[in-house]
């Protein structure tokens, strides 16, 4: 693969020589001179237009800009790499991606001091246990801005095109990460956020990796009707029957019927007869692979949980109750009836039966 075709570059003086031996096959007496001059014309245009219209535009390097010219669009990033460049702020241009799709992504990159060296940037997209799925290498600007030639003060706009791999596993809310490295030595230039703390890993946002979803092998169904929003249809336990100190493991079917505009965490409780909780395994959903603001209509999720059953606990039947709540306000959604009316903020699965 390359950028504007320039392999075939080898294969020109082939390719007009034998397009000249198929035009000199042409009985022209049967259809006209017209023909070689339209021709002419058709090819001289594109000579004339080309450079103007294909090649500048290609070969533009990434504009300088100002502050001001920054779009307020931009999400805010402020990392610093290296000590040399600063990741102003960042455009993820997509919120929802196919596999075998492309993820426009804008970087605003500032210049802090003048650099020897021409690193290059990546930007990775990971799914599924951190697999990177999607993958983007170059040199600033396409190469047309090496940071070797920048100086300080200057804020370049850089845009990218992200292939994601066409067998990428989802959904998933992918995350998206951006780095300067080395290319003759692959080392990572040194990362720290706006406090001058360390960042391992300069995530800049995320974007969903869309795919077909289905309803599973649910054991115990049921229908709980979270606010319209989202339904739990059942689940699967793999016994409730434990002793103190194992941990209760189960699946959470969901059926998404409207989007929702937060992050909601899954609460786990084990609660006794007095509706006391005894233990907790509150989690995000899937792992946190998956957020809740970004549950589509029309998805079917298998959602896997567990709670530790404390070594405290007295053996007995204490009920699994579940529910979802915004982690920043601690507001629960609530369990409603066919008439919309709210019932419960929590969902008993079943019961459990701890003994010694």
């Amino acid at each position: 693969m390359a950028s504007q075709g320039r392999l075939l570059f080898a294969a020109l003086p082939a390719i007009c020589v034998f397009s000249i031996v198929g035009l000199q096959t042409i009985n022209y007496r049967r259809i006209g001179s017209w023909l070689m001059v339209g021709l002419c014309a058709l090819v001289f245009t594109l000579a004339v237009a080309s450079p103007f219209g294909s090649i500048r535009p290609a070969y533009a390097p990434a504009p300088i800009l100002t502050q001001d010219q920054i779009p307020a669009t931009a999400q805010p990033f402020g990392a610093t790499y290296g000590g040399v460049m600063r990741l102003v702020a960042t455009e993820i241009e997509a919120r929802s991606v196919d596999p075998g799709g492309l993820v426009p992504v804008t970087l605003y990159w500032q210049v802090l001091a003048p650099m020897s060296e021409n690193y290059s940037i990546y930007i990775h997209i990971s799914g599924l246990q951190q697999k990177v799925v999607g993958q983007r290498d170059s040199y600033p600007g396409g190469g047309l801005r090496a940071t070797s030639a920048l100086e300080p003060g200057q804020i370049i706009r850089d845009r990218y095109l992200v292939p994601v791999a066409s067998d990428a596993q989802g959904p998933v809310a992918a995350q998206v990460s951006v780095g300067l490295y080395q290319l003759a030595s692959m080392e990572n230039l040194p990362v720290l956020d706006e406090q001058s703390q360390t960042v391992g890993w300069p995530v800049i946002g995320r974007v969903r990796i869309a795919t077909a979803t289905s309803p599973g092998q649910v054991q115990n169904q049921m229908d709980a009707n979270l606010e319209d929003h989202i339904r739990l249809v059942g689940y699967n336990l793999e016994s409730n029957a434990v002793k103190k100190g194992d941990e209760v493991k189960f699946t959470l079917y969901w059926q998404v019927n409207q989007p929702l505009k937060s992050d909601y965490t899954v609460f786990v409780h084990l609660v006794d007869a007095s509706g006391q909780n005894r233990s907790s395994g509150d989690g995000p959903p899937l792992g946190g692979d998956y957020p809740t603001s970004f549950w589509t209509s029309g998805d079917w999720l298998a959602d896997p949980h567990q709670v530790l059953v404390n070594a405290d606990m007295p053996a007995g039947d204490y009920a699994l109750a579940i529910g979802l709540y915004d982690a920043e306000s601690g507001e629960r959604l609530q369990v409603v009836d066919s008439a919309g009316q709210a019932k419960s903020d929590s969902i008993t699965l079943t019961y459990i039966t701890v003994s010694d």
